[in-house]
C-alpha cells in the first residue's frame, strides 16, 4: 500500500518509486493495484519534481535483479546505483550561467575547463596494450573475459587523469558521468580502445557507440550493477537474427569462438573490491554462456547449483588507473558492493570508469553510421564523433 506522497513509475516487470528523496525499485509483483490514471499522475508529478526543483531526485538509486534470465543491463545512465540526471539542469546551470544552451561549447568548458571540445576528429594514442592483444584474444575465447592490469593499456596516464578530473567535475555539477562523452579526451581514449580491439578481433568488432561512464561513491552507499549479461536473445532476435547464442560468435580458423560483441572497460580511478571493481564468472563454469539460459530459471542459481565449490571460480578484477578489463556479451559480471564507512569517515575513494562496446555489424550495427559525415575516418581507427550535438545525443540516450 503506497503512501500518497510516493511517486510511482511503472515499467515492464519493475516498479520504481520515489520515497524520502530516494528511488527504490521492487519487482512488479509487489505492486498489484497500479492504475493507468495513477501512472499518468505520477509522470506529471515527476515532471514537476524534475524541472521545477531539480533536486528531489539527486539521490536517485537504481537496483537491478537477475530475473528472467539476467536481463540486459547496459545502456543505463552509468552511475552505479545513483542517477543524478534529474538534477542536471539545476546543478549544472549554476556553474555555467553565462552559457544557456547545452549545445554551446562554453557551457561544458565552464564545467570542465581542463578538457577540450575542438569540433575536430581526434587520432588515437598509441596504446601499450597492443603487445597483449593475442593474450586478450585467447582469454576472451577461453574465459569470456581478460584484463591488462597496468596503466597505459589504451591511453597514457595523463589522458586518464584528465578523464578523472572531467568525470568528477561533471558529477559535482549534477550531470551523469556518461556526459564525459562530450569532450575530445574521451574520444581519444575510445580511439585507443579501437586500435587494441582491432588487434584482438582482427578488425571484426568496431565501435558501436554504446558508451557508458560511472562514478560509484562508497560513501554515498553506491555500487555497480548486479550480476547480468550484456546481451540476451531478446536483444538480437527482434533484429531478425537467429536465437542461437553460438551464432553471436565468430568461428575462427581454429574452430574456436570469438564473441561478436566485446566490451573494453577502463578503470579511470583505482578499482578495488572496496569500491566496486568488476567480478566475472568464467564461461566454462556457466552452463548458459553458450547454450543459453533456461526460461524462468535464475542463471546464477543454475551456475552455482553444482555445489559451494563453484563460488571459488568467481574472479575479481581489481585494476589500477588506466588498467582495462575486457569481456564478451555473454559472460555474467557485476560490480562488487562498495564498502561505506559512514561513521569513521574513511570510505574508499569513488570508483570512476568508462566502457565502450565493439560489435560486428552483422550482429549489432553501430548506433550511428558515418558519424563524421564526409571525410569520416572511422575505418582508419580515428575517433570520429566531432559534432557536439551527436556527442550530446550519445550521452543523453543512456540517461533517458
Amino acid at each position: 500500500k503506497l503512501d500518497p506522497n510516493h511517486i510511482v513509475l511503472w515499467s515492464s516487470q519493475k516498479c520504481h518509486y520515489l520515497w524520502q528523496d530516494e528511488w527504490l525499485t521492487c519487482t512488479i509483483s509487489c505492486v498489484t493495484t497500479l492504475r493507468v490514471a495513477g501512472v499518468l499522475l505520477a509522470l506529471v508529478l515527476l515532471s514537476s519534481c524534475v524541472w521545477a526543483s531539480g533536486t528531489a531526485c539527486s539521490r536517485a538509486k537504481h537496483t537491478r535483479t537477475m530475473d528472467k534470465g539476467v536481463k540486459r543491463q547496459k545502456g543505463t545512465m552509468g552511475q552505479g546505483k545513483t542517477g543524478g540526471v534529474t538534477s542536471a539542469t539545476a546543478g549544472a546551470g549554476d556553474e555555467a550561467k553565462s552559457c544557456q544552451s547545452l549545445q554551446d561549447r562554453c557551457y561544458w568548458l565552464k564545467i570542465c575547463p581542463g578538457l577540450k571540445i575542438s569540433g575536430q576528429a581526434v587520432g588515437p594514442p598509441k596504446p601499450s596494450g597492443l603487445q597483449d592483444a593475442e593474450r586478450v584474444r585467447q582469454d576472451l575465447v577461453e574465459d569470456g573475459y581478460s584484463k591488462i592490469a597496468r596503466g597505459g593499456a589504451v591511453a597514457p596516464e595523463a589522458l586518464v587523469d584528465k578523464l578523472h578530473e572531467g568525470i568528477s567535475r561533471l558529477v559535482r555539477a549534477g550531470w551523469p558521468a556518461t556526459f564525459i562523452i562530450i569532450f575530445d579526451e574521451c574520444w581519444e581514449v575510445i580511439a585507443g580502445m579501437q586500435a587494441l580491439m582491432d588487434a584482438v578481433t582482427g578488425g571484426k568488432n568496431r565501435c558501436s557507440y554504446d558508451i557508458v561512464a560511472w562514478h560509484v561513491d562508497p560513501a554515498a552507499g553506491q555500487t555497480g550493477f548486479s550480476p547480468h549479461r550484456d546481451r540476451q536473445p531478446e536483444d538480437w532476435v527482434p533484429r531478425g537474427l537467429p536465437k542461437s547464442v553460438r551464432k553471436t560468435f565468430h568461428t575462427q580458423n581454429d574452430g574456436t569462438l570469438l564473441a561478436k560483441y566485446t566490451t573494453c572497460w577502463l578503470a579511470v580511478s583505482e578499482a578495488s573490491p572496496d569500491n566496486s571493481c568488476l567480478n566475472f564468472l568464467p564461461q566454462q563454469y556457466d552452463p548458459g554462456y553458450l547454450a543459453g539460459d533456461v526460461p524462468d530459471e535464475d542463471p546464477m542459481l543454475r551456475a552455482f547449483g553444482a555445489g559451494k565449490e563453484t563460488f571459488q571460480h568467481i574472479r575479481s578484477v581489481p585494476l589500477p588507473p588506466g588498467g582495462c578489463a575486457f569481456h564478451t556479451h555473454r559472460i555474467i559480471h557485476w560490480g562488487s558492493a562498495a564498502k561505506p564507512r559512514p561513521q569513521s569517515n574513511s570510505s574508499p575513494s569513488p570508483r570512476l570508469a568508462m566502457s565502450c562496446a565493439f560489435s560486428a555489424s552483422d550482429f549489432e550495427p553501430p548506433y550511428l553510421t558515418s558519424p563524421g559525415g564526409a571525410g569520416d575516418k572511422s575505418q582508419s581507427g580515428r575517433a570520429l564523433i566531432s559534432k557536439l550535438d551527436l556527442r550530446l545525443s550519445l550521452a543523453g540516450a543512456p540517461a533517458l
